[in-house]
């Protein structure tokens, strides 16, 4: 049973916006919800940190849900026959009240259609990171979301799962604690501040090196 009201037109303003830009085809698309929608400078980043190499559109919006990335998919994916998508999915779904498995069954409908449309597509999937505000109760369904992308990205040709939790945290033995978490978040203890993006893309570039 749906755990919350389904509008999918909630994000049509955004989305007409995001449809306006320009022809990207066989480039690298970002797909998912507001970490992305929050990486206003992603396209410019990515190419200076990559030296002209990772041309990025990216298609992040909102609170997006998988239910909804599957809803756009003809509108925000296919026109752009992307090379390569790098997903941010899973926590708002999870947030909405459904299990890490429901979660993971609508994620894997998504793959699967791009597979059928993009033979040979490469996906690559970040993990759900630790954050400052995430609530307790979510921290179990997190990590089984992770382990389902993760066991899918072992069995699936052209799949790769990115743990990025290493970027979030001060020292490499204080990651899964939740504590030593590095200054780089927005007040709201999620969503990253400007100049920790243009670190991410640094990041991010050093990390599709042997993918892309």
């Amino acid at each position: 049973m749906r755990k919350y009201p389904l509008n999918l037109h909630r994000f049509d303003e955004k989305i007409a916006v995001l449809e306006t830009q320009e022809d990207a085809c066989e480039q690298i698309l970002l797909y998912g919800s507001s970490f992305f929608n929050n990486w206003t400078e992603a396209k410019e980043q990515m190419l200076r940190a990559s030296d002209g190499k990772y041309h990025v559109v990216n298609h992040g919006f909102g609170g997006a849900t998988v239910d909804e990335l599957l809803y756009f998919y003809r509108k925000l994916v296919v026109p752009y026959s992307p090379k390569a998508v790098i997903f941010r999915i899973g926590p708002n779904d999870i947030f909405n009240g459904f299990s890490a498995e429901e979660a993971w069954n609508m994620a894997w409908r998504l793959m699967e259609f791009l597979r059928a449309d993009y033979p040979g597509i490469k996906l690559i999937l970040l993990c759900v990171f630790d954050y400052k505000s995430v609530r307790e109760e979510h921290k179990t369904a997190y990590a089984k979301f992770n382990a389902y992308q993760r066991e899918y990205a072992v069995e699936t040709d052209n799949v790769w799962y990115l743990d990025i939790n290493d970027f979030f945290y001060e020292r490499t033995e204080d990651i899964g604690t939740f504590q030593g978490f590095r200054d780089i978040f927005r007040e709201d203890g999620l969503h990253l501040l400007p100049d920790a993006y243009v670190e991410f893309a640094e990041y991010l570039t050093k990390k599709l090196e042997n993918i892309l």
